[in-house]
């Protein structure tokens, strides 16, 4: 050895040999490693589908399509249609049989159970894998298993913080006892006692949202979900709201003569409504200036707990012959683009790892869906249909309203969910 190191030092052309032969000698062990036993360093092939998955959504194809770009490398194209939401719906029945139908459409969580049979169900594998990472709120908002859910929403109180704190509040009220509080000292009526400034806008006949908050107040005094403890609660919730449309009632908070709740606010007649993160949407698109803030839906003194009607909104495969790609898909996108997809559209994540992500405003949404219910034994399209009726007339005349009451009882809760 010590011969060869002595002749290293003095022979140029084995220098030579050393310095070219290592290098190739490298080269050839990579290679030969690589054709032999390197299956462990070996790159994985990704899957190839060569197939178009059609989606139909609700959703600006600027904010949407890029995010799609990504899964092309696995041989996957896109067919988008913007459809709007309530037109989606209102053609989700008849989807089947339409010139094209989709693969994917984007539901929400009423019409994806409605309509169960339309569409594909996750396969097992596909069901453990995602379950593993899941909390249980967000494991009974993927449940039962016929799309991923993307975004969610719930009932805050929307107000003017302005107009808050110079009637004394520095918070909006977190119990219907400080709300009762905030309205007898604030509240403005004239000389006959009609309202010529209002807290809150509470207690319309007509308003969108009026069921959902119904089912909120009705579920606070219950421990657990069952239909006809539902129904009593719901009724006396009735009761209990149309006591701020009442002017001889010490709640009296909403005039009749008034337009909706979001109208009011906007014209600052009204301190504060009671909405969802859409309602919020619609009212900065209407006046970006407007300076709202929002607070948890207000509770009773005794609840045994928090409640909120929760919505949960899906991307959901259809049963056609890309349902296992379309699957693949839709996992692949919310494990992936979830965050971007929200924050191009300005939506709240069906993500509890991206709750610290959110700005103050979504993150009470967004605990406000943690708190609720999702109320899949009631049937919310038929209440929203007949809500109105059922509380005009009970406005008018208790026995009348119960009547009407009863005479749908049976579509919005159906016995058999």
């Amino acid at each position: 050895m010590n011969q060869f190191l002595e002749r290293l030092k003095t022979d140029k052309t084995l220098q030579l040999l050393i310095i070219i032969g290592i290098p190739i000698l490298i080269i050839f062990l990579v290679f030969i490693g690589s054709l032999f036993g390197g299956g462990s360093s070996k790159k994985q092939k990704l899957p190839c589908y060569n197939t178009t998955l059609t989606i139909w959504a609700p959703f600006a194809e600027e904010k949407f399509l890029p995010l799609l770009r990504d899964y092309e490398k696995y041989c996957v194209k896109f067919d988008y249609r913007r459809v709007q939401f309530e037109e989606l719906m209102d053609i989700l029945p008849r989807i089947m049989v339409q010139d094209k139908v989709p693969d994917i459409v984007y539901v929400d969580r009423f019409h994806l159970l409605s309509f169960a049979e339309l569409f594909s169900k996750a396969a097992t594998t596909t069901v453990n894998s995602i379950n593993i990472n899941l909390t249980d709120i967000e494991r009974k908002w993927f449940s039962p298993w016929l799309g991923i859910p993307f975004f969610v929403d719930s009932l805050v109180i929307i107000y003017h913080p302005d107009i808050l704190l110079s009637s004394g509040f520095t918070t909006p009220p977190e119990t219907f006892s400080q709300l009762k509080d905030y309205i007898s000292k604030t509240r403005i009526l004239d000389e006959n006692r009609n309202l010529v400034y209002a807290p809150i806008s509470f207690g319309s006949l007509y308003e969108t949202r009026t069921g959902e908050l119904l089912l909120a107040l009705a579920n606070l005094n219950l421990t657990y979900l069952d239909r006809d403890k539902l129904i009593d609660e719901f009724l006396k919730a009735i009761d209990f709201y149309l006591s701020f449309n009442n002017p001889l009632n010490d709640n009296f908070s909403y005039s009749s003569l008034w337009p909706n709740g979001l109208t009011t606010f906007l014209q600052r007649k009204a301190g504060a409504i009671f909405g969802f993160y859409d309602d919020i949407i619609n009212i900065k698109r209407t006046d970006p200036l407007i300076g709202l803030k929002v607070g948890p839906l207000p509770r009773y003194d005794n609840s045994p707990k928090k409640s909120n009607f929760t919505k949960v909104y899906y991307f959901a495969p259809l049963k056609t012959k890309n349902s296992k790609v379309a699957w693949e898909f839709i996992y692949w996108f919310y494990k992936n683009k979830l965050k971007s997809l929200s924050n191009n559209l300005g939506l709240i994540p069906a993500s509890i790892k991206l709750k610290d992500k959110l700005s103050e405003e979504k993150r009470i949404v967004f605990e406000g869906a943690l708190s609720g219910d999702t109320f899949d034994l009631v049937n919310i399209e038929n209440m929203d249909k007949n809500i109105n009726l059922i509380l005009s007339t009970w406005q008018n005349k208790r026995d009348e309203g119960f009547r009407t009451f009863k005479n749908y009882e049976f579509s919005i809760f159906p016995s058999n969910k």
